[in-house]
């Protein structure tokens, strides 16, 4: 069973670099190596333009490093444009496109016309709250099997590699950033 792969629609990104609380500890999994991040250069337009708005106060070095980080740890999907299922908010299409075309485990949001879905395409639709849960609670389920304990032995130093290489420029800072607006 390989990691959880996850999309973080943009709303949870923004939430991740300016406020202390879950879509943070979410991002910060997926800085870690223990999650696996999925974007797309859609996404990637949108968070820079969302990030522009006044109401942020984000600098532009912030808002850059913060590009370089997504763009060097997540995995970069191309859409189609194909999906059409959101019509109250058409953009929101995109987002769900990614997560399908990425064929992550979770799309985590904020956004109540995604959340309204549930599940689409096998890709279950959650907020950060509902993700962090079902994490903690798969977590608690392989504790108990024996043959989980091995396989967690294992990963744990695959783990320990990941971390190593995590400490990174990037990861540093991230953290300078996280800082600045706690």
């Amino acid at each position: 069973m390989g990691k959880t792969k996850v999309f973080l629609d943009t709303n949870i990104l923004i939430s991740a670099l300016g406020w202390k609380g879950k879509p943070r500890v979410i991002f910060e999994k997926c800085l870690r190596g223990e999650l696996e991040l999925v974007t797309s250069p859609n996404q990637i337009e949108e968070l820079k333009r969302v990030m522009d708005y006044p109401k942020f106060s984000f600098t532009e070095e912030q808002k850059a490093i913060f590009i370089s980080i997504i763009l060097e740890i997540a995995i970069m999907v191309e859409i189609p444009g194909k999906v059409k299922v959101i019509t109250e908010d058409p953009d929101d299409d995109a987002m769900l496109e990614t997560a399908i075309v990425g064929n992550v485990d979770y799309l985590v949001s904020g956004d109540p016309h995604l959340l309204k879905l549930k599940e689409f395409a096998k890709v279950k639709i959650v907020t950060a709250s509902g993700f962090l849960e079902r994490i903690f609670f798969q977590l608690l389920q392989n504790k108990h099997s024996r043959q989980d304990k091995l396989l967690h032995k294992k990963e744990l130093k695959k783990q320990e590699n990941i971390s190593k290489k995590a400490e990174s420029k990037s990861f540093i800072f991230i953290i300078f950033i996280f800082q600045q607006f706690r």
